[in-house]
């Protein structure tokens, strides 16, 4: 039996198309930016420009034939809305001869192994335009091992896969619930409105409704609940401006260096980007060192649209101990006492008036800077400490959650970059 064949013996590559503008539906758009979320952006046809491929219904895998050095394959299982499923044409739409061999194809499209052979036929001279040809990806080699083999080591990638996806699943929901919350209690001020509208009646005890006045009253940022304080964010957080580094001290991973949090963490979508993290073995200072819980925002943007510029992420245990860069501020409490603020800050900084005010400050053409006064004097109202702490117990819960799920994604990522490429190589 062969051991290593090129992939066009086990595989072919879908590449039906369709221009997007011959047709007016909704559809799901598998785009390369949603591959972190793993969720295609459901959208009508017609705001898609250029053509896509038309997915089939049946279980395929996408792996990116663009700037290959982050590695991005997707798997998609059956057509189970009826849309019709669109991709990047910048996807290699993989589709394997034998369905029984979709999981071990999914597992070696994963491996370490493959992916350098995949940045070993790039093209194109820039950085940012570099891509493997549809020719050459089927030219890449994959190895072929007894049929029983390949089904064991195709069942323990789904099972693990599984398990990934369903704490994927499970913190999404949890992010889903927290800005539910969120937006109820700070925002609509939905239990002022329920006072108003129940006078009087009772509630359980574990309600919140007695922590709410039963009127709002008009301030300098708008209806608040009566009682509630406006405060400049200045009055209670102190900002440290990140380690200006040397690219000459960037390392590769963890063993080389401390891991640096930087522009590229965070996501337009407000997530946490880990794929981004850089490392470095350069000097630094106390105060350019992380602790969990720690608010980090950008104070830099890069993107035509401007949507990093004053984005926020609370720092997650696992990432204690690490660097950030100067193109962020990381936010700290002045008074310990105030720590449970942070949280609440986080999502109130997400919303239109901090957006517009981030945009407002910021100076620069191409490359806008947004200064730390543009954070320190923007108001908030103050809610009682009762209801922070409640929203700063959730929001923990949350947090924890998400710890969980990157130490998972951690532990699957050393299994396919280390156990399966061992145990496919171990077979005689």
């Amino acid at each position: 039996m062969k051991y290593n064949v090129p992939i066009a013996e086990m595989i072919h590559l879908h590449r039906e198309k369709i221009n997007p503008q011959s047709i007016d539906e909704v559809v799901e758009h598998y785009s390369i930016p949603a591959w972190p979320s793993k969720m295609p952006e459901v959208v009508r046809s017609k705001s898609i420009q250029s053509s896509k491929f038309i997915l089939p219904d049946e279980p395929t895998i996408l792996v990116s034939r663009l700037n290959p050095r982050k590695h991005k394959v997707w798997r998609i299982g059956n057509n189970e809305t009826g849309r019709k499923r669109l991709a990047s044409t910048e996807w290699a739409v993989v589709m394997p001869y034998n369905n029984e061999d979709y999981d071990y194809i999914s597992c070696i499209l994963n491996t370490k192994l493959f992916h350098l052979q995949l940045e070993a036929y790039v093209t194109g001279t820039t950085g940012s335009h570099q891509r493997v040809t549809p020719d050459d990806f089927m030219r890449l080699l994959m190895p072929i091992l007894p049929e029983a083999t390949r089904a064991q080591i195709g069942k323990l990638y789904r099972l693990l896969e599984t398990y990934q996806n369903e704490l994927f699943q499970m913190e999404r929901q949890l992010e889903q619930l927290v800005e539910v919350i969120f937006t109820g209690w700070f925002v609509s001020f939905n239990h002022v409105k329920s006072n108003l509208i129940s006078e009087g009646s009772t509630e359980t005890p574990n309600g919140i409704r007695h922590l709410y006045p039963s009127s709002l009253v008009t301030s300098e940022i708008g209806l608040i609940p009566r009682g509630w304080k406006i405060v400049e964010l200045g009055d209670i957080i102190s900002l440290d401006k990140g380690l200006s580094y040397k690219g000459k001290y960037l390392a590769n991973s963890e063993l080389e260096g401390k891991p640096m949090l930087n522009l590229g963490c965070f996501g337009i979508d407000g997530s946490f980007r880990r794929e981004k993290i850089k490392y470095y073995s350069g000097p630094f200072r106390e105060r350019h060192v992380l602790k969990e819980g720690d608010l980090l925002i950008a104070n830099t943007d890069m993107t035509q649209d401007r949507v990093i510029l004053g984005a926020s992420i609370v720092v997650p245990k696992i990432y204690s101990g690490s660097l950030f860069t100067h193109h962020t501020y990381r936010a700290k409490a002045k008074k310990p006492s105030n720590d449970i603020l942070l949280p609440l800050i986080n999502k109130l900084l997400t919303l239109f008036p901090f957006r517009y005010r981030a945009e407002g400050y910021s100076v620069g053409t191409t490359v806008l800077s947004m200064p730390a006064e543009a954070v320190l004097k923007h108001k908030i109202a103050l809610p009682p400490t009762e209801l922070i702490n409640r929203f700063a117990n959730i929001y923990q819960m949350m947090i924890k959650y998400r710890e969980q799920s990157i130490v998972v994604k951690k532990q699957f990522e050393l299994i396919e970059h280390h156990l399966f490429p061992r145990i496919i190589s171990s077979h005689p």
